[in-house]
């Protein structure tokens, strides 16, 4: 298997850039924060990180589709990926590490257990890394975030900060998202911000008082904005903002919003909100949704009954065709008694009860319904809004951590399919990239450890799951690795749904 220059790896980045990079003076250049359009061949591109099994030296790599008659290929187009007759495989960081002095000086470590993924900005153009402290070295607990510009192949460096768990780019790329966890003896959340651009600079803070727990919460489409969940450890109390790290406005979002509440999702078009409320008392949960801008006493509640809960919204994507239809969302409905799940979709703001999506026959799953299974990961949309993916398995196979398998359901015809299915409950990580026209998962099988490339241990998976009866495509790496959180470069909706 042939490695991708490296010279040709930058050629082909820097061509796909759409004007989001640019170099003036030997600095970056100003991004665009419109929308623009992720290239096919850019969302159909795989980051990864691989371990080499007898150094065990861990880099970032990037693979590529190529077909069998033209496998030096490096321009902007080549296979699908469903299609592939073999990929190219570079590594990204191997010998950039030279451009990073402090990570020697510091001793910080790339990659370390416990840090946190590698991320790529929406249109694959950035990668943001993080370089933590070595356990006995001078800044053991602190860490340093890295974006690693692909086109110009290097690396530009934020602040050295106590407690670095966590990165993000914000939705248009204009700002760094960091997470952190501070204090002596119990850790409490912090999120800064600091400009993509000039990263080693003032680090942004939204103005919470001290004490409280402030968490990363989700992306506003099209913006710099984000959400935060902010939770005061003394009274338990809960509460959801949106902060612009352009103009520092702080809009408290759930204000009269009663305590319980949790995992808030914000619709694509960024005026309504979805919470997932617990009862103190029955431990039940229900979905509230409501209107931005007239409060959550404007809301509708959805699974507020003794013998039904309701959780894992999710939203469905906005429909190019007709972008004014009302936000609909998918989540699971479960019977409180016979504990049987169901995909639901709600048509949120209509008098009309929500769609048992699941609710007929379900011949090619297990028994033949929904009865005595477990739905196991947040139901997720295709790009085109037309099919919901989930993970599901007998309770048994629950319980005991065994065999997750991926279900698609399409609105149309209301029957699941399963379309892929791991030994153990490992297939989860699983996510589309919204730039390709035809629905592919990515799936990360963590029981193929990669380490036996060349005997068919493949960990990495792309899946397409438009119609049933299709085989997963194995992405074969042509070595021995050890792989983990693969993803999509461009458009990849894990990261911005």
């Amino acid at each position: 298997m042939m490695s991708l220059p490296r010279f040709s790896l930058a050629a082909l980045l820097l061509g796909l850039t759409l004007g989001a990079l640019g170099c003036s003076d030997g600095e970056l250049g100003a991004r665009d924060l419109a929308d623009p359009e992720v290239p096919e061949s850019r969302g159909q591109m795989i980051l990864f990180v691989g371990t080499d099994p007898e150094t065990l030296a861990s880099d970032l790599y990037l693979a590529q589709a190529v077909d069998s008659g033209d496998s030096n290929r490096v321009d902007e187009g080549g296979p699908d990926l469903i299609d592939a007759e073999g990929f190219n495989v570079s590594n990204l960081t191997g010998s950039l590490t030279s451009a990073m002095p402090r990570v020697a000086v510091e001793d910080l470590e790339l990659f370390a257990d416990g840090t946190s993924f590698p991320v790529p900005d929406r249109t694959g153009s950035l990668v943001a890394l993080l370089a933590n402290g070595r356990s006995d070295g001078p800044n053991a607990g602190s860490g340093r975030p890295y974006i690693l510009d692909l086109a110009q192949q290097r690396f530009s460096e934020g602040p050295l900060l106590p407690g670095l768990s966590g990165v993000h780019f914000t939705w248009s790329g204009g700002f760094l998202i960091l997470e952190q966890q501070v204090g002596e003896d119990e850790k409490r959340a912090v999120v800064s911000l600091v400009p993509t651009l000039v990263p080693d600079t003032e680090v942004l803070l939204p103005n919470f008082a001290p004490g409280l727990d402030v968490r990363f919460a989700g992306l506003e489409r099209l913006s710099d904005r984000i959400l935060l969940e902010v939770s005061d450890p003394d009274s338990g109390r809960f509460d959801v903002y949106r902060f612009d790290p352009n103009t520092d406005e702080l809009v408290h979002l759930t204000d009269g919003v009663e305590s319980g509440a949790s995992d808030p999702k914000l619709s694509p078009d960024g005026n309504h909100l979805a919470l997932t409320i617990t009862d103190p008392t029955t431990g039940l949960r229900s979905i509230l949704v409501f209107p931005i801008a007239e409060g959550p006493e404007a809301g509708w509640r959805l699974g507020e009954t003794p013998d039904t809960e309701c959780f894992w919204p999710v939203w469905q994507p906005i429909l190019p065709e007709d972008p004014s239809l009302a936000p609909n969302l998918a989540c699971v409905c479960q019977d409180a008694d016979g504990n049987r799940p169901d995909i639901v979709r709600w048509f949120t703001g209509s008098e009309s009860p929500p769609d048992l999506l699941t609710g007929g026959p379900q011949p090619e799953l297990f028994d033949g319904s929904m009865n005595g299974l477990t739905v196991r990961s947040r139901p997720q949309w295709d790009p085109s809004g037309e099919l919901v993916v989930f993970g599901a398995s007998t309770q048994e196979d629950a319980i005991e951590g065994e065999a997750l398998t991926l279900v698609a359901l399409p609105l149309i015809a209301g029957t699941a399919y399963p379309v892929f299915t791991a030994s153990v409950g490992s297939s989860g990580w699983a996510h589309f990239s919204s730039a390709v026209s035809r629905p592919h998962l990515l799936v990360w099988d963590r029981a193929e450890t990669g380490l036996y490339d060349s005997q068919g241990s493949h960990p990495i998976q792309v899946v397409a799951v438009d119609q049933p009866g299709q085989a997963p495509h194995p992405v074969v790496l042509g070595r021995d690795q050890f792989v983990s959180y693969p993803q999509y470069l461009g458009s990849n909706t894990m990261l911005y749904p």
